[in-house]
């Protein structure tokens, strides 16, 4: 931060864009007093600072109605836009902070923003008007002003689906299996997400820092596809799927093994997190593992994969490598990791009979010598008893 306060946008960092001058150039022009009225996609977000007693809102897009407002909380939109558009839409969403204890979950009409399926018509009045603040993070979407809420009050019904209802209506079954019930139902997991974040889920509810509730739902259904996956038989060759988007690059090698899963994550000179690149592993075995020290996009990354091999019915052992590229100016979210896997899996697979030629291959694309990816052994017991040490 010591440098951005130096550098003021000037180009130090060696980034393509200044993703605190972007921010302010979208915010600058907003026109907000002390209150608002438009249609929250829905978006909630409760925050991490200051835990137990922390600051959660709804987040409302001022003067924007009806279909218009799904725009602005729409990962599965936003993966054909440009960084730019993402952080226009994200920065114009105004959030009303209410502080509270997370055992505190009785705090409607926000409850009933997280509930609906479908936009909703919010009125906002706060004690002042919202500070015009630059926010970005690596798990969250960009968020955009906020101000302490006085009022809110929500013009529509909030449509629920039928087995949302019911989910939300059972106290006796807990976070985790309510978690399962919902994905097994085909409810969108930003969707379940935003439920436990709001403590409408579980037996004894509290409020999830939204950043902490991404994590968890992805972990708490990468766990059970594991589990399911492990009496699969495993896939006949060597599988390469290959993405990329917003800068950020990913080579997907599926090896005909038992599973197991390892990331590597490089972060190239001049990107956002690393002024000099650096590189980082992690993974699991069989077992997986509490939290990775990469954060939400360890757990985005392999659901991606997980969804894919449960949907065929099959089971890999699943290597990751992630490459991050200055183009990546502003942090978007976690989301970013999940969709472009996602789509990188849509795609078909090259096939090769053994590792070495799936390894020239991914060489090819991406700009990281071979020797820095693939220098420890960070998958275990495939390849015929060998380890990737070997080669």
């Amino acid at each position: 931060m010591k440098r951005c306060v130096i550098c003021k946008g000037r180009g130090f960092c060696g980034r393509e864009r200044c993703p605190i001058l972007e921010r302010f150039y979208v915010i600058k022009s907003l026109s907000i007093g002390d209150s608002i009225f438009g249609a929250t996609p829905p978006s909630f977000l409760v925050g991490h600072r200051f835990y137990p007693k922390v600051y959660t809102g709804v987040l409302i897009p001022p003067e924007v109605f009806g279909e218009g407002a799904i725009l602005f909380d729409a990962p599965d939109k936003w993966i054909s836009m440009s960084i730019q558009d993402v952080v226009e839409y994200r920065s114009r969403l105004v959030r009303s902070n209410i502080r509270t204890h997370v055992r505190h979950v009785d705090i409607s009409p926000m409850q009933e923003c997280a509930l609906s399926s479908k936009p909703l018509d919010t009125e906002a009045w706060f004690e002042k008007p919202p500070k015009l603040e630059v926010r970005f993070d690596d798990t969250l979407m960009p968020v955009g002003p906020s101000g302490n809420l006085k009022k809110l009050v929500v013009a529509d019904n909030p449509v629920v689906p039928k087995k949302v209802d019911k989910t939300v209506s059972d106290y006796d079954l807990n976070a985790e299996k309510a978690v399962i019930e919902l994905y097994e139902h085909g409810i969108q997991k930003e969707y379940i997400t935003r439920l436990l974040s709001a403590g409408l889920l579980g037996i004894r509810r509290r409020l999830v820092p939204t950043r902490w509730a991404i994590t968890a739902t992805e972990d708490m259904v990468g766990r059970e596809l594991i589990k399911r996956i492990l009496d699969f038989e495993t896939i006949d060759c060597f599988e390469l799927f290959h993405g990329e988007r917003f800068g950020n690059h990913f080579e997907i090698l599926l090896i005909p093994a038992h599973y197991s899963y390892e990331i590597v994550e490089i972060w190239m000179k001049n990107t956002l997190w690393s002024s000099d690149g650096c590189v980082i592993w992690d993974g699991e075995r069989t077992k997986p593992k509490r939290y990775s020290q990469l954060g939400g996009g360890y757990y985005a990354a392999r659901i991606s994969v997980l969804e894919h091999l449960y949907n065929r019915r099959r089971q890999a052992s699943i290597f990751i490598v992630r490459e991050v590229y200055p183009s990546y100016w502003a942090p978007l979210g976690s989301w970013v990791i999940s969709k472009t896997v996602d789509e990188a899996m849509k795609g078909m697979p090259e096939k090769f009979d053994n590792f070495e030629d799936a390894v020239a291959k991914m060489e090819t694309r991406l700009e990281t010598p071979k020797h820095k990816w693939l220098k420890k052994n960070i998958i275990h017991g495939v390849l015929s008893q060998r380890t990737l040490l070997d080669y």
